[in-house]
């Protein structure tokens, strides 16, 4: 018999040399230690080891599988925080399980934690610009060893056969250095210090966003395009050579206004110039009527005058028939000793019936009349008893010189013939005129027809 006491009570004896010894004979919950390092192999009892086939490990406080011995085996560089990073640090956190552990306070990227913990194709970034240096990873760092901020190259295009042609692309080149901050690597940068642009195809230092003709060095602008195409009558050039535009265009900027385009501006032009047009039409209309206006006036004038006159007529003619006395010139007068019952010819300078007509007058010697003195009778048409013509006065149809104000020549008709007139045979028997001539208000009818009557009262 090899064993004969059981300390612990396990099982297995206290003899070391005997069979089912007790490595433990204190410890009921371990009896065997197979790595020798003194913690049974129970890994569940009191005093197991959690690595019971490595010496230098037996416990592992944050069970992540790595010993809380930091110089042993695997040893957990995090000893209370599971994780399971494996290349810069052991056993601590790695978020994106590609081996590098995120930093943390006491491990920075600067000492090999992972720079980017969720990307787990880049965990490196030697120059710190941002950009794994990893080349099959994402957003692989085209300049590793060099700190740059680039993201786009302009190279020439491959074609299938590898060569370079003659066309351009743009590709994605990370972390080069880029000058002027546009996101193109300066060495596939057309402009690297001008971040407006990258293609410069015709090498004049003009970016292609500004240059009005990338193609040619000498159309920068498009005033070098108007200029240098002098046929060119587009809008565009229209608008550069117009300095109404220019101008209208200039003034609107100063002021922080937008302008109109300038087809929008002519369109506005037209319009106001048509507003214009129509406004002179209406003024031209107004110039045009004003002369007729002003000759309107004058004709209501004449009108109104002419109104008047026949009025005036018309209250003479009256008179005329109520007191048998023609109209001569100073009618005011005659009108009164009208009025009167007065003959109404002595204050016009006319003649008294009675007075002038004398019987002491000598007769006159009507056959030795000189030629000049009988003109005028000839159209007198004197028979038995009337004149001649009607003995009616002006009637409400007045004659044109009534009716225009001039002043009415009288006719032996215009009076009612009382007394026979003998018949002279056609001869003329008005007596002579006075060397003064006709008395003043008087006429030729007045005349003859007054020596007439005084040759009928004298038989």
């Amino acid at each position: 018999m090899t064993q004969w006491s059981d300390t612990d009570g396990d099982g297995y004896g206290d003899n070391e040399g005997g069979n089912n010894s007790d490595a433990f004979i204190n410890n009921p919950d371990q009896w065997i230690d197979t790595d020798g390092d003194n913690y049974g192999d129970n890994m569940a009892g009191e005093g197991g080891d959690r690595f019971p086939e490595d010496k230098t490990q037996w416990s592992d406080s944050d069970f992540d599988g790595f010993g809380d011995n930091t110089s042993g085996n695997n040893g957990d560089d995090c000893p209370t925080e599971n994780g399971f990073s494996t290349i810069d640090r052991k056993g601590c956190k790695d978020s994106d399980s590609d081996g590098y552990s995120d930093p943390s306070d006491d491990w920075t990227v600067l000492d090999g934690a992972d720079f980017k913990i969720y990307d787990k194709s880049q965990w490196l970034d030697s120059d710190n610009d941002g950009y794994g240096d990893n080349l099959s990873g994402n957003d692989p760092d085209a300049c590793p060893g060099t700190w740059g901020n680039s993201t786009n190259a302009y190279v020439p295009e491959l074609t299938n056969e590898g060569e370079l042609s003659f066309s351009y692309v743009v590709v994605d080149r990370f972390g080069c250095v880029d000058s002027d901050g546009d996101g193109f690597e300066d060495s596939a940068d057309d402009l690297p210090n001008d971040k407006r642009d990258y293609i410069d195809s015709d090498r004049d230092l003009v970016g292609e966003s500004i240059d009005f003709n990338d193609s040619n060095k000498l159309i920068q602008t498009a005033e070098d395009h108007c200029s240098y195409f002098s046929e060119n009558n587009s809008e565009l050039c229209q608008e550069i050579r117009d300095s109404d535009y220019q101008n209208y265009y200039s003034n609107k900027e100063s002021k922080g206004e937008t302008p109109l385009s300038y087809t929008s501006w002519q369109q506005s032009l037209e319009s106001d110039e048509a507003e214009a047009a129509e406004d002179n039409k209406y003024l031209d209309a107004t110039m045009e009527i004003v002369p007729f206006l002003g000759a309107g006036f004058a004709i209501m004038v004449v009108v109104l005058l002419a109104l008047a006159t026949v009025s005036k007529a018309r209250k003479r003619s009256k008179l005329v028939k109520q007191y048998g006395v023609p109209f001569v010139p100073g009618e005011g007068d005659a009108e009164k000793e009208a009025l009167e019952g007065k003959a109404g010819l002595s204050a016009q300078g006319g003649v008294e019936s009675d007075k002038l007509w004398e019987d002491e007058i000598e007769p006159m010697d009507l056959e030795n009349q000189p030629a000049e003195l009988s003109s005028g009778f000839d159209d007198i048409d004197i028979k038995e008893g009337n004149m001649g013509g009607t003995s009616e006065v002006m009637e409400e149809s007045s004659s044109i010189e009534e009716l225009a104000g001039l002043p009415p020549q009288s006719t032996a008709s215009d009076l009612e013939v009382k007394t026979e007139v003998p018949d002279t045979g056609g001869e003329p028997i008005s007596p002579p005129l006075p060397e003064s001539g006709l008395p003043e208000g008087w006429t030729m009818d007045q005349w003859k027809w007054y020596g007439a009557e005084w040759l009928a009262r004298q038989k």
